[in-house]
Formats: C-alpha cells, structure tokens, sequence
C-alpha cells in the first residue's frame, strides 16, 4: 500500500494451517481497511498438501495466470514468495519491477534470494518467551480469567517490493 499497490493478490493454503488461514484472514481485513477491492483472480487458495500430507510449493508456477497478474503479491510463508518469484523470473516477469512480493516469517534465506524478499517478522522468539511465561503465570493462578497476547509483525524491507509499473 505504502508504494501505491492497489492490485494486490494473495497465494497461500487456507485448509494447511490455522496460520495460514489467520494469514489470509488478515490480508483480507487490511485491504477492507484501505478500501481496496479483493479480487478473486488475485487470490490464490492452492492446495499445497497431497494425500500423504506432503507439501508442494513446486505445483504453484501452473496455478498463476501470467497474463492477469496483480501488481503485487502477499505470500502466506516465504518459501511461497520464494517459489513466486522464481517462477515469475521464469516467465521474464521481473520482481519488483513488474510484481513486487512479500513474504511472511522472515527466514534467514530471504536475504540470499534474487531479489532479497521483502517478508513479515513476527518475531518468533518473543513468543516463545510470552508463551513460557504466560504458561508459568497460569500454573500460580489457574482461575484467573483468560489473556490474549497479541503480537504485532514487523515488515522487514528488502528489495523485492518497488511502487507498481504503470501500465
């Protein structure tokens, strides 16, 4: 948004993981925010997992329409942006000139792709640390009433993300 994007997509799985369902959720609710339109040929729900429950992010360059492409594209999991970006490259479509990408996670791995992926840091560690002691704290006080912790992603920039090519 910050770079003018109005035509944003979404690739992730929403039956692979509460997380990525959480993900998708709040994608939608940040383009209500902004006022901006969700369009269905954007929004990539692909079933990475096969009856053996094995993940495949390798089937997702033949689910993109490479004709009917969004200015951007927000990834549920890095390696998704990764894959997207390769097979955008693959394509001659070039990443952030033509599609900018977005990550989620914030793996190291995402400085060394070409270009280094822009991603969501939600910082891991911290919540391990709140679970641990949230969990500590419920072993003295069992009925105490419930606490919802929330932890707010940080965008780590990288050059994967660019303000959209007019077209």
């Amino acid at each position: 948004m910050q770079n003018g994007h109005i035509r944003i997509g979404y690739i992730g799985d929403n039956k692979l993981s509460p997380g990525f369902l959480a993900r998708y959720r709040g994608f939608c609710d940040a383009l209500d925010f902004w006022g901006l339109e969700r369009r269905s040929e954007y929004m990539y729900d692909v079933h990475f997992a096969d009856s053996f429950g094995d993940i495949h992010f390798d089937i997702i360059p033949s689910k993109l329409d490479y004709g009917n492409l969004p200015s951007a594209f927000f990834c549920a999991n890095d390696p998704i942006a990764f894959v997207v970006n390769h097979a955008l490259t693959a394509q001659g479509i070039r990443t952030p000139d033509d599609v900018s990408i977005i990550g989620f996670d914030n793996l190291e791995s995402c400085q060394w792709q070409s270009p280094p992926i822009s991603s969501l840091d939600y910082q891991r560690e911290q919540v391990a640390i709140q679970a641990v002691n949230l969990m500590l704290w419920r072993m003295d006080h069992p009925d105490a009433p419930r606490n919802k912790i929330m932890v707010k992603p940080e965008l780590v920039v990288r050059k994967s993300v660019a303000p959209p090519a007019i077209k």
